[in-house]
């Protein structure tokens, strides 16, 4: 009896697992760059307290850029602040 419960916590931390991981995945893919058409892009990173996404800045070239965090709101307007009503 016990061997079966076993089992059966086995196989479904398993799949909680796998939904997890496809789930991460997935929104990895729906945050694309931003690019800032000067050899310069945003890449988005976690989401903040807010539900903000925290974007950072690279460059194609590896030079060199600003480390801070950036913000996009719904019109695209880049921001190192948010408006948690209009963030993305």
């Amino acid at each position: 009896m016990i061997k079966k419960q076993t089992l059966f916590i086995e196989k479904s931390f398993s799949t909680l697992l796998l939904i997890f991981f496809i789930s991460c995945e997935n929104n990895i893919i729906k945050n694309e760059k931003i690019d800032l058409g000067d050899g310069n892009f945003l890449l988005p990173g976690p989401k903040n307290k807010d539900g903000c996404t925290e974007y950072q800045l690279f460059n194609e070239d590896g030079f060199p850029t600003t480390q801070m965090i950036y913000y996009v709101d719904r019109e695209l307007n880049i921001s190192g602040s948010y408006n948690k009503r209009d963030c993305i």
